[in-house]
C-alpha cells in the first residue's frame, strides 16, 4: 500500500520539473537552502509549513493541496513504525 502513496517530496519534484526549473534556480529564487530542497525532494526530510507556503507561491500551485499532503506525510511518518499503525489507513 505504501508503495503507491506519493510523498510531498515527489510532488514538489514533479511540479518543479514540469515548470522547467532546476533545483539550484529554485534555491536562488526562494529563501530555501539547496541542500534542504534536495533532501525534501528525495524524501530524506519533510518540509516545514513555511517552506511549503513559499514553494506553493513560487510554483503558483495550490497551497492547500500541498499542506494537506504535508499533513498526510507527517501522520504516516509518525505511525509507520508502530505495530498495525498503517493498517488504519487501509479501507476494506
Amino acid at each position: 500500500m505504501l508503495d503507491t502513496l506519493i510523498s510531498i517530496g515527489d510532488t514538489l519534484k514533479e511540479i518543479r520539473e514540469t515548470k522547467g526549473f532546476h533545483l539550484q534556480e529554485v534555491a536562488e529564487k526562494t529563501t530555501i537552502n539547496y541542500t534542504s530542497l534536495s533532501r525534501i525532494e528525495t524524501g530524506k526530510r519533510l518540509p516545514t509549513k513555511p517552506q511549503v507556503q513559499i514553494l506553493a507561491s513560487f510554483y503558483k500551485y495550490s497551497e492547500q493541496e500541498l499542506i494537506k499532503q504535508l499533513i498526510s506525510d507527517k501522520i504516516i511518518y509518525e505511525v509507520q513504525n508502530e505495530d498495525f499503525g498503517l493498517e488504519g489507513f487501509i479501507l476494506s
